[in-house]
């Protein structure tokens, strides 16, 4: 029971730069070829911001009262041409135990966030696999409107 109590008291913020190291196995779990050098150069990036202080882009965590990571997600505030300003979700890390709480939390987050930079509209990009995240999410009033498509072009082209 006091596993599960503490489980329930999840607490998302911004990612500190002293964590970076700490959530590099959470990122992972949705980019599994990543780097410890590649996540820390991309998430020093975020975090270091604009001149002006505004946080229009940044990691955000949703760890345990014993300051465990359980899930995060990458943000990016952007001009979207058919909804104005966009809050974009990339990245997003659900654990397979404890999914639901760690949803609620990071999504909770996601509203607030959308609110705090005056969006329009919540993008989140999930890769196709993540059928449970798809339905988590329509349950929050989400709509699947398009399909992201890739193609990483280093190696594709002669």
């Amino acid at each position: 029971m006091v596993g599960a109590q503490k489980e329930r008291a999840l607490k998302t913020h911004r990612l500190r730069k002293a964590q970076i190291g700490q959530a590099f196995p959470v990122i992972q779990e949705v980019s599994r070829n990543l780097t410890l050098e590649t996540w820390t150069d991309y998430a020093e990036g975020l975090l270091s911001g604009s001149a002006s202080g505004a946080e229009t882009s940044g990691v955000i965590v949703a760890e345990t009262q014993s300051k465990r990571i359980r899930g995060l997600f990458v943000y990016k505030v952007e001009e979207s041409l058919n909804y104005g300003l966009s809050l974009v979700i990339q990245h997003l890390v659900l654990p397979g135990l404890g999914r639901t709480t760690v949803a609620t939390a990071l999504y909770d987050s996601i509203r607030r966030l959308a609110a705090k930079n005056n969006c329009a509209c919540i993008r989140i990009e999930a890769p196709p696999e993540t059928k449970w995240d798809m339905e988590y999410f329509r349950k929050q009033g989400q709509q699947v409107i398009n399909r992201l498509l890739c193609l990483p072009v280093q190696n594709s082209f002669p």
